[in-house]
């Protein structure tokens, strides 16, 4: 679908769009129960023009660490400085230092990565806490430190362990971002909160992970703990649900328009309802810019053409897809936004109307997206607001 077609798909859309956004078509939703208002990034720092990010490399003694594998997964095409650029249209440059010499952990991936019944990975934060001060005690961190606070807000430690997410065994290390239960302080600076992830892992997981420092939010339904439907969120259409596995890892999906919003990105171009338009859309992957439509306070439709190039190119399928955010649902303090398909922070619009992402049946499929001639609002599928 070129650029042409997608305008007329895109003037189709949103024709009677506003027709439907009212409270007269509303189901019987299940009410959200909606936190109480936090500082939910604590101290993250969104997308940045210039992206510095401070890179520690910890090999075990059983396992030399490859930098070659570690330049692959951060420079250069098809890395991590590729997908940020494509992710932000072309507005932000991810530059990686990888600093200082291999730091070799005292004990084997085992000591740090084993995990007890009832805790994944119970020596991650010791192994952090022991590369950060063996390296970084000293040093002048300003670099990293992008508004001036002391907090150090780009740390990515890779390891050459084997990947837990990969199968590599339940005593290795599970890939993940967190914030340390002290901060490490390094004179003028302090170490709050980090990624973590192996030379095994691949890019997607590895861009997931270090999206999360940026604010990104888990899009799949992850740990919890509260009765939920069993569903797979945004799925392979997004990095943040399971689109980090897209091209078995190695062409993780762009983020959604509701995570690239999050973040910083601001791609997006606003549509007033009640006036409309014909608009031309590009895919994202290649600039284009998603739309944008208020629906009530706190809960946004998304409209994004994703093609078949770039790190698009391994999603289920290529056409318009649509996006229904509600902020006032989940938990963001907690990560847990997206564990139930009647309560979510955001889900996409099936087009085929088969709910099988909603349902759990599929990771997404060609029939989500609407293809020319597809058409929601009041001469096509019906979209309702959560009020």
């Amino acid at each position: 679908m070129n650029a042409a077609r997608a305008a007329i798909v895109a003037a189709v859309l949103m024709m009677g769009v506003w027709a439907n956004l009212n409270p007269d078509v509303i189901d019987d939703w299940i009410e959200a129960e909606i936190a109480e208002p936090t500082d939910e990034s604590f101290d993250l720092v969104e997308l940045q023009s210039d992206e510095q990010w401070l890179v520690l490399m910890v090999q075990f003694p059983d396992r030399a660490f490859s930098q070659n594998k570690a330049e692959s997964i951060l420079l250069g095409e098809g890395s991590a400085t590729s997908y940020i650029e494509q992710m932000s249209g072309g507005a932000s440059t991810l530059m990686v230092t990888m600093y200082g010499d291999v730091w070799t952990a005292p004990q084997s991936e085992g000591h740090w990565g084993a995990d007890s019944s009832d805790e994944r990975d119970i020596g991650a934060t010791a192994l952090v806490e022991e590369a950060c001060k063996a390296m970084l005690e000293g040093q002048d961190l300003s670099k990293w430190d992008f508004n001036g606070d002391g907090v150090i807000d780009r740390l990515l430690i890779l390891h050459s362990g084997r990947a837990q997410e990969t199968g590599g065994g339940a005593n290795t290390l599970w890939s993940h971002m967190s914030w340390l239960d002290e901060p490490l302080s390094f004179d003028d600076w302090s170490v709050n909160h980090y990624t973590i992830a192996s030379l095994d892992s691949g890019i997607g997981t590895v861009v997931h992970e270090m999206l999360h420092q940026m604010g990104a939010l888990d899009l799949y339904d992850v740990h919890s703990v509260l009765p939920s439907s069993n569903w797979n969120g945004l799925g392979d259409w997004d990095i943040m649900a399971s689109g980090n596995w897209n091209g078995n890892g190695n062409i993780p999906a762009l983020p959604g328009s509701a995570t690239l919003e999050l973040i910083g990105a601001h791609r997006s171009t606003a549509v007033d309802p009640l006036v409309g338009g014909s608009f031309e859309m590009s895919p994202i992957s290649a600039g284009g810019r998603p739309l944008s439509i208020e629906l009530a306070p706190g809960e946004t439709l998304w409209v994004t053409f994703r093609g078949d190039a770039g790190f698009d190119a391994a999603l289920p399928g290529h056409g318009i897809l649509v996006e229904h955010q509600d902020e006032n649902n989940g938990n963001s303090f907690d990560n847990l936004v997206n564990t139930d398909p009647d309560t979510a922070w955001v889900k996409i619009i099936e087009a085929d109307g088969d709910a099988a992402l909603e349902r759990g049946r599929d990771t997404g499929s060609p029939g989500d997206v609407f293809s020319e001639g597809g058409v929601f609002g009041d001469s096509g599928m019906i979209i309702r607001d959560n009020r």
